[in-house]
């Protein structure tokens, strides 16, 4: 643990990443496989409060304190990638030096200014730390490897840079890149389908009678002009989308204001020769905005949360006066979407969520599109399966329609309205060995390094109880490097409509003495992730586990009420999964977003 004075700070690598990634040139074809490239910072250094006008690039390392405050910088140039960005990890080595090490690891941020110098960054020019914030560390020891997800930053090739923060006094020291273990932006590419457009044109406000057809595309607040894409991606179910603009090479073809905001467009049927400013189809809300752009140059932006499969039409719009010119589909460096389908992960990867089916709106179906993406991965629930009173007639009309194909690999969890049923018999009937032994509704299995654990809250749960004890044997008996269990009604909850459920105590407790690493519930029709916990709730990144609630997966929405401690995200409008990559010493989370919706989260923590 360190004490409050500045020590000797390695140079800063800061990963910056903008929303907007430049690519400077023609953008690579996609590879024929998954592949991972390592890339270490290009700068790195520390601004410290105590010492404002003082630079300590190429120092050895990097510190992160919140009393006096010291920021860390990260710098990277990310070039060569072919194929689209699937996963993006910062990882970072604490020093070995005494006192490296800390109780609480620090906080990711994404900044957008790349311009930033290793040898003239202080504490009085440090750049804005304006991004949302990717991750955060818990406990870090010295001598150890930490990793960060920060794939929702890195769009592909390009100038990213980073921030990492504190506001622990106990502080922490990195290795920086003059060191022997700098930091590293491990980033992984798939293959990937690339669409150009079918249809594409500007709307211009000044004339607004008059249709563009094939000329470069538009973009501006006054007078207004916006652009409108549209592709045809077939059949594919996008894990990840990308769209990829290129600037005109024209004089004031770009925009030191930004690129403009792409956003869903619901309608499909416009046309290029048809579409003016008066007949232009109504706009959704963004789902990204791109930075300042120059002339002559590719752009990224992630669309993900905008694409569905078949037609996907697009728009681009700006507020500022400054607009931007783009390359049409008649040009020769026309607009790309590019596809990557499904999963390509090589670490076991687990994804569902809890109340499910209900026969009244079509979001089960939305939720089992986003499933349909991974068809490697195990498929859990955590309960409610089917509304109302989970009868076998609800699980043929509302279940297998939707949810019903992925039965094969689904180890599903039981909630109160499955029990609604006598004992619960349909769902027990429906998932057959699947659930476990018929009529208990608690089981374990193993999952690579990981031990996964379904526990019945519709059930006895008291200390010496059936279930109480068989989960002590259960958690004694594993092997396994890292614990993951799952149940219905929450220990702890947000939710104004159901209270915690203080009845799974003895549960917590047993996994707690274990060193459990991860808890899920589902019950309340919300998604919440809390911090790693105690058994009473206290913050204890040590040995606590960190409980995610996820009632999201078709049942009408419920409201917060008081914002229960350690609560760390919530969303109550969004229907959406919960994914986890299950590595071999860490986990990676990441709640996916139906198609028209874009609230997500995303973070990666360290076993026990």
């Amino acid at each position: 643990m360190r004490d409050g004075r500045l020590r000797v700070l390695a140079t800063g690598a800061v990963l910056s990443v903008t929303v907007g990634l430049v690519v400077g040139g023609p953008l690579p074809e996609p590879s024929a496989a998954t592949s991972t490239t390592t890339f270490t910072p290009v700068a790195d250094a520390t601004a410290a409060a105590a010492t404002p006008g003082v630079n300590v690039g190429g120092a050895v390392q990097l510190g992160v304190d919140g009393s006096p405050v010291e920021r860390t910088f990260l710098k990277f140039g990310v070039t060569g990638l072919a194929g689209s960005v699937t996963s993006a990890k910062l990882r970072l080595h604490v020093g070995t030096t005494t006192n490296a090490e800390s109780v609480a690891g620090g906080t990711i941020s994404r900044v957008s200014n790349t311009s930033w110098s290793e040898t003239a960054l202080t504490w009085s020019n440090q750049p804005v730390v304006d991004g949302a914030a990717l991750g955060a560390l818990g406990a870090v020891q010295r001598g150890a490897w930490y990793d960060v997800d920060v794939s929702a930053a890195v769009a592909g090739n390009g100038t990213v840079s980073f921030a990492l923060t504190s506001t622990n006094g106990d502080g922490v020291d990195y290795d920086s890149r003059e060191s022997a273990a700098p930091p590293q932006l491990v980033i992984t590419t798939a293959p990937a389908a690339t669409f150009t457009p079918i249809a594409d044109t500007t709307a211009d406000s000044s004339t607004p009678g008059t249709n563009y057809g094939s000329a470069l595309l538009g973009v501006d607040g006054s007078p207004a002009k916006r652009t409108f894409l549209k592709f045809d991606i077939g059949t594919a179910v996008a894990a990840k989308a990308v769209l990829r603009l290129h600037t005109a090479d024209t004089v004031d073809a770009g925009s030191a204001s930004g690129g403009g905001s792409v956003a869903k467009v619901s309608a499909t049927s416009w046309s290029e020769s048809g579409l003016t400013w008066s007949n232009q189809p109504a706009i959704g809300t963004p789902v990204a905005t791109l930075g300042p752009v120059v002339r002559n140059t590719w752009y990224e932006i992630d669309v993900t949360a905008a694409v569905t499969t078949g037609l996907v039409s697009l728009a681009v719009t700006s507020s500022h006066t400054d607009g931007a010119d783009y390359n049409s589909r008649e040009q020769t460096a026309a607009p790309q979407l590019v596809i990557t389908t499904g999963s390509t992960s090589t670490d076991p990867e687990l994804i569902g969520v809890g109340d499910i089916a209900t026969g009244t709106s079509d979001a089960d179906s939305k939720t089992a599109a986003i499933v349909d993406g991974y068809p490697n991965a195990t498929v859990y629930t955590l309960g409610d399966n089917v509304y109302q009173t989970g009868t076998a007639a609800e699980f043929a009309a509302y279940y297998e329609p939707t949810w019903g194909r992925f039965k094969a690999r689904t180890r599903p969890t039981p909630g109160n309205h499955d029990y609604y049923s006598a004992g619960a018999a349909p769902y027990y009937a429906y998932f057959g060995a699947n659930a476990g032994p018929a009529g208990r509704g608690y089981y374990s299995y193993d999952l690579g390094a990981w031990h996964i654990i379904s526990l019945n809250s519709e059930t006895d749960m008291t200390v010496g109880s059936a279930q109480e004890r068989w989960l002590r044997t259960d958690l004694a008996a594993t092997s396994k490097t890292c614990l993951m269990a799952m149940w219905h009604k929450p220990r702890f909850t947000s939710s104004d409509h159901h209270a915690p459920e203080l009845a799974t105590g003895p549960l917590v407790q047993a996994l707690y003495d274990y060193d459990a690493d991860v808890i899920l519930s589902g019950h309340v029709h919300v998604y919440e992730r809390f911090a790693q916990l105690s058994p009473t709730g206290t913050l204890d990144t040590a040995r606590g586990a960190r409980y995610f609630s996820a009632g999201s997966g078709g049942a009408e929405f419920q409201s917060f009420g008081t914002i229960a401690p350690n609560s760390e995200a919530r969303n109550n409008d969004t229907n959406g999964v919960l994914k986890f990559t299950l590595r071999a010493n860490s986990y990676d989370w990441r709640f996916i977003p139906v198609a028209g919706q874009t609230y997500t989260d995303s973070g990666t923590t360290n076993c026990h």
